[in-house]
């Protein structure tokens, strides 16, 4: 039989997206997959194959340099080896028999940490074999379309250690569930293994120090069930990452996932002509765990599926509309009464249906104004100046924590108590919520912009002085929005004893409603507020990049996105299940009440949202059934910003991006009540992006987006609106 054998390409250009259709000028490039192998495979009768005949195999490597593998998309012999053993526990054991015959019979066995094969011997078994020297070949069948082989080849031994006695026997128990007599335990020192990727497969030598050093898979103990869903339900996705990541001449009529790992999968294709290929592709990054691994399969689905579909214009511009029908001047008495975010532990979220006296529009380019009834809104605060007469010397000190929503409020106090008391403000650190997580503040924010926004109106020093000690630095707690009585009653007298404070500030209420009257401490606040924190230059790129890419993604409703404040940590905790007073209200909405809430109001399956829960989590996959462009960071985070933005081990970077992210998309939608929801209004409102619609459980199939206008903006009563105000266009 003449072998045919075919060489299927890579079709990753540039970009993932052909840049005929999908310019990503912000996304990192990548470098084509390149070819490692190709050669037919020699047909073997006793392989178990669902597919026939078998003509070649393929191996299709990739080598994109923003990877965080740079040379082998595929796991080495040596971890295939530590994989196979660690997940059977049966093989052949062989040796010499009394009659210098080579011998062998199943045995089952289990492995140590080392991946030291522990077997289990009666004295009749032992008298068979008069050399030390044996092998254990064992077979691990992968989806019955190919078997993995490893052959160890070492010497016999008996553990004389009792405590190596002990541990080897809690090892079989924990294999097998049965007690093991300890006269009956052997083990195999490893010399050297064999591997086989399958029957009549080349084979590759490990060394012992190869297998003793490797890790098994991490995916291994879950692998399988990775791949009978996605054989079972996700044929549709497996089909189309073949044919988009896969530069194929021929037309696939069968596709099978084979294996996973953390590198990535192998596909058994076959074409109408049925020759037979094995293609690889890697994930775009190494992945450790279950979740990680379908977050990346879906990732590469959807990438796939916007490269293929060509869609129809989503209706997101008429649900935009509809938002932006909203007035601004409702008087109060006409108003429907609704309960909103006024406790420390919200529990209602205000919606508002809003009248149709007027209309409010969002102007196109860079300045973004509110514009209604010829009217915008504008900086209403007079930057105060600093008087230098009776200036007393002394620092105030204080670090930022909890993550952009927070450092907000806490920066417009600071700068509040320093002004009032006419001391030096030190920058601040900023802590994360891990003991030990602690970053200078230009790791994250400008620092320049921060010292000359407050030129004037408090003076800054970069770092504390050397004299100023923990020591002589009372520490001082201090509500959110604090006023000037308060500063005067509580703090100035202990800043007058010591000189030198700390402050702590604590949330009596995270709504951020502005008072009935006006305070002189209102600039001072307003200015801090809303003109002092901007994110450092590279932060600000990761940002812009993110930004564009789901404009790119949203190509279709004119790069108009959708940004959903949805983190699942914060669902799973008691107060998000908790009814709020409101009739079809609750201070935190699941994935599932989001996407019903958004598809009755009017949004379509194309319509392009962005969650900012940083990772794929299985309970997403609602959200992502309406509306299959869901994205989180993971997703369209640069490549090359990963490991720093992403797996650093610390969160403040991505709530760094999530807030900002929020603040610019074109509907914010709050799935979770808090100072997060409250701060990023109060940004939107500031830069004229006024369209936060806030979920509810919808009773009917349908619902006017304008019923769900924030409070913060229907009401005009959120604190921005002390800070900026109406003035009549020339």
């Amino acid at each position: 039989m003449l072998f045919q054998t075919k060489f299927p390409t890579s079709h990753l250009p540039t970009s993932i997206f052909p840049r005929t259709h999908f310019p990503r000028p912000s996304f990192p490039p990548f470098k084509p997959f390149t070819l490692q192998s190709f050669k037919p495979l020699r047909t073997n009768p006793c392989h178990r194959f669902s597919i026939q005949p078998l003509k070649c195999s393929v191996s299709v490597v990739a080598e994109p340099t923003n990877l965080e593998f740079t040379s082998n998309p595929k796991p080495f012999p040596a971890e295939v080896s530590r994989t196979i053993m660690k997940l059977s526990s049966v093989g052949t054991f062989s040796s010499l028999s009394q009659e210098g015959w080579p011998l062998g019979f199943g045995v089952r066995f289990a492995v140590d940490l080392n991946g030291t094969p522990l077997l289990c011997l009666n004295e009749s078994s032992r008298k068979l074999f008069v050399d030390k020297k044996c092998s254990l070949h064992v077979q691990l069948e992968q989806c019955e379309l190919r078997t993995l082989q490893c052959t160890i080849h070492g010497n016999l031994d008996k553990p004389g250690d009792g405590m190596a006695l002990k541990r080897l026997s809690s090892a079989w128990k924990k294999r097998f569930g049965e007690e093991v007599d300890e006269n009956n335990i052997y083990v195999i020192a490893v010399e050297r293994a064999l591997q086989m990727a399958d029957f009549a497969e080349d084979v590759m030598w490990v060394t012992s120090s190869e297998y003793a050093s490797a890790n098994p898979d991490p995916l291994r103990d879950f692998a399988k069930k990775i791949i009978d869903v996605i054989n079972e339900h996700n044929m549709e996705d497996v089909h189309r990452i073949c044919n988009i990541y896969v530069n194929l001449d021929f037309q696939v009529l069968d596709a099978k996932m084979v294996w996973v790992d953390r590198l990535g999968f192998d596909m058994r294709l076959r074409s109408t002509q049925n020759d037979v290929f094995e293609v690889r592709i890697p994930f775009p990054r190494e992945v450790t765990d279950e979740k990680a691994a379908k977050s990346a399969f879906n990732g590469m689905s959807q990438l796939a599926w916007e490269v293929e579909k060509n869609v129809q214009v989503p209706e997101f511009t008429k649900v935009l509309a509809g938002v932006l029908t909203v007035t601004m001047f409702v008087m109060l008495g006409h108003m429907i009464k609704r309960d909103h975010f006024d406790s420390f532990q919200p529990t209602v979220h205000e919606t508002r249906r809003a009248s149709e006296h007027g209309l409010v529009s969002v102007t196109k380019g860079g300045e973004r104004t509110w514009k209604e009834d010829g009217l915008t809104l504008k900086p209403c605060w007079d930057k105060p100046v600093l008087e230098e007469a009776g200036e007393v010397h002394g620092y105030v000190t204080f670090s930022l924590t909890n993550g952009p929503e927070y450092h907000v409020s806490q920066i417009a106090d600071a700068v509040v108590v320093a002004r009032h008391l006419r001391a030096t403000l030190v920058l601040p650190d900023i802590r994360g919520s891990k003991p030990g997580d602690k970053r200078n503040f230009e790791d994250i924010y400008d620092v320049q912009k921060f010292i000359t926004s407050l030129d004037g109106v408090v003076k800054v020093v970069k770092t504390q002085p050397s004299d100023v000690s923990s020591r002589n630095l009372a520490v001082v707690r201090v509500p959110n929005r604090v006023t000037e009585n308060h500063i005067a009653e509580n703090i100035e007298p202990i800043f007058r004893t010591k000189g030198n404070l700390r402050l702590v500030t604590y949330f009596p209420s995270v709504n951020m409603k502005k008072k009935g009257e006006k305070a002189r401490t209102d600039s001072t606040a307003c200015l801090a507020m809303f003109s002092t924190l901007e994110p450092q230059t590279e932060v600000l790129e990761v940002v812009n990049s993110m930004i564009d890419r789901l404009r790119t993604l949203s190509r279709k409703s004119n790069g108009q996105f959708v940004a959903v404040d949805l983190r699942v940590d914060i669902l799973e905790k008691k107060s998000c299940h908790k009814n709020g007073g409101a009739l079809g209200s609750k201070s935190c909405y699941n994935p599932q009440e989001v996407a019903l809430f958004l598809s009755k109001i009017g949004f379509n399956k194309d319509t392009t949202v962005y969650v900012t829960q940083s990772k794929w989590d299985s309970s997403l996959d609602a959200l992502k059934d309406f509306f299959p462009k869901t994205y989180t960071k993971e997703a369209i985070m640069p490549m090359d910003k990963k490991d720093k933005f992403l797996n650093s081990g610390t969160s403040e970077f991505e709530k760094v991006i999530d807030f900002y992210i929020s603040s610019e998309s074109d509907i914010f939608v709050p799935a979770i009540s808090g100072l997060f929801y409250a701060n990023v209004a109060g940004k939107r409102i500031a830069s004229g992006r006024n369209q936060i619609l806030v979920p509810a459980n919808i009773p009917g199939s349908s619902a006017t987006s304008a019923d769900f206008i924030s409070h913060y903006v229907s009401k005009k009563n959120h604190f921005a609106y002390t800070c900026f105000c109406y003035f009549m266009l020339e």
